[in-house]
């Protein structure tokens, strides 16, 4: 099973843990809350799971820039988190992961690429 498939997997279940079979309405989570806590955990562990494995799909990551070089070329020199939107310094913090929130970064098309054509 791959991540995005365990996170749709538990996208389901969180929905079946909302939905009342008797009445078939959708529970808010305090009304699952009160009436089972068993319930309540498993949809709260997997709202954390869903979170930690969104992390691990790697996103590219925001640019700013605030220069231009000689050719006119917009020269990037800070990268954003796609998910807290912490900013780094290109040259000095490129990681994979962000430290802030641990989000992967996918810097695929990005590695070579410190200025593009405006």
């Amino acid at each position: 099973m791959t991540a995005k498939e365990a996170i749709e997997q538990m996208r389901f279940d969180i929905d079946m843990i909302l939905f009342d079979p008797s009445t078939g309405e959708v529970l808010t989570e305090e009304d699952v809350r009160l009436r089972n806590e068993d319930n309540y955990r498993m949809l709260q562990a997997s709202k954390v799971a869903i979170d930690a494995l969104e992390l691990t799909d790697p996103k590219n990551p925001n640019l700013e820039g605030d220069g231009y070089d000689n050719k006119g070329n917009l020269i990037y020199d800070t990268w954003i988190c796609p998910n807290c939107e912490k900013h780094y310094e290109m040259e000095y913090e490129e990681h994979d992961h962000c430290p802030n929130c641990g989000q992967a970064i996918n810097w695929k098309e990005f590695k070579n690429e410190k200025s593009r054509d405006v």
